[in-house]
């Protein structure tokens, strides 16, 4: 079955008033440790940026990785999921699912993001999410048959609003590290002190 990884790396990190793509963890920046983790489930990886898009390429363009940049990514998460997406099915036009990844989650992992691959497999389940905290989200893999969907989400709507408004169909593995990511100063001080 064919799938790849999309990164969600355009946002501005308004909140935290800098780069969260930048910001180190284990004297990686995010956004690499990210991709670094994706490229090891052999899959084929596109990043999309936007936001201070050539100092976050430079970090990364050393990596055997798709970049693209969508220079609309202030109109929000969803309109850069949805530029994500037509540029891998441009590339890969019979791609059967998308695993989708955003950067400011520092403890992802590739073997978390195999068990999402081998549960959609071995279930044959439309959805697979990430299971914490406060529910179901990203990381979450998403069948061919959500593409339109997908394609159709509100500009300001990511991934999760699909996963909460179609939860009978799906399914979960947890990762209850998933419930940290940067945000906030106070983000970076409790969990990115090396």
């Amino acid at each position: 079955m064919s799938s790849a990884i999309i990164i969600l790396a355009a946002g501005s990190s308004s909140r935290l008033g800098r780069s969260k793509q930048l910001l180190t963890y284990q004297g990686v920046s995010l956004l690499k440790r990210t991709a670094l983790a994706a490229l090891e489930t052999k899959l084929p990886v596109f990043i999309v940026l936007g936001a201070n898009a050539q100092a976050h390429q430079n970090e990364i363009n050393d990596l055997p990785i798709r970049i693209t940049v969508n220079e609309d990514w202030n109109k929000g998460i969803g309109h850069s999921l949805k530029y994500a997406l037509k540029y891998v099915l441009q590339t890969i036009p019979d791609v059967e699912s998308v695993l989708i990844l955003v950067c400011d989650q520092p403890h992802i992992h590739p073997t978390h993001l195999l068990n999402l691959k081998n549960q959609f497999q071995e279930v044959e389940a439309s959805i697979v999410a990430s299971a914490y905290a406060d529910g179901a989200g990203v990381p979450a893999l998403f069948g061919r048959e959500w593409f339109d969907q997908i394609l159709q989400l509100p500009d300001d709507q990511g991934a999760r609003s699909l996963i909460s408004k179609n939860k009978s169909r799906v399914v979960t593995v947890p990762f209850p590290l998933g419930a940290v990511d940067i945000d906030t100063e106070d983000d970076v001080t409790k969990f990115l002190t090396d």
